[in-house]
């Protein structure tokens, strides 16, 4: 498979709704069923005020969105993983790496040290993997259904060389 790239920038006036289908189709991937998808639809959405409230960043190749995130203070030294999503033809790429590296970067900018994830279960195993430590469990829905949350340190994750060529990024505007 030929070698791709994408550029990671701060989210710059993009569509909201172009936001929330790559969400979904990155969601439907891990073989949600309608009812579920349905049950987790507003959790799941991007508002306007969550784009106001929280540091989104879009990694684009040319001009299609292939993956974004988006982080929330919690504290001066601490952040919460809100999204992080790829769109599911470019899943397995090294993309999931590339957005961890540029996660460090932004955490250094804030001085935030560690980073909250309430993970989807199928997820689990990528944060386990960029050095994350499963922490507890969050309820979630349907009853009686818990989510794995991770703390992740700033630095647990060592630069992988497949990933850095896969990602350029853009010059840095302050959101």
């Amino acid at each position: 498979m030929p070698r791709t790239t994408a550029t990671i920038r701060p989210y710059q006036g993009e569509s909201v709704g172009m936001i929330n289908e790559l969400i979904l189709r990155s969601k439907v991937s891990w073989g949600y069923t309608s009812e579920e998808l349905d049950l987790w639809k507003t959790d799941l959405e991007v508002t306007k005020a969550d784009i106001d409230a929280r540091h989104f960043f879009l990694g684009k190749i040319t001009d299609r969105t292939i993956l974004l995130y988006s982080l929330s203070e919690i504290s001066l030294t601490s952040c919460e993983l809100e999204d992080c999503w790829i769109d599911p033809e470019f899943k397995g790429r090294g993309f999931g790496r590339a957005i961890f590296d540029d996660i460090g970067i932004q955490m250094k900018r804030r001085g935030w040290q560690r980073m909250r994830i309430v993970s989807d279960p199928f997820a689990a195993g990528f944060y386990r993997a960029m050095g994350a430590a499963q922490v507890g469990e969050s309820p979630s829905k349907p009853e009686g259904r818990l989510l794995p949350v991770f703390e992740w340190q700033l630095g647990s994750t060592k630069p992988n060389k497949a990933a850095r060529k896969s990602i350029h990024r853009a010059p840095r505007v302050e959101i």
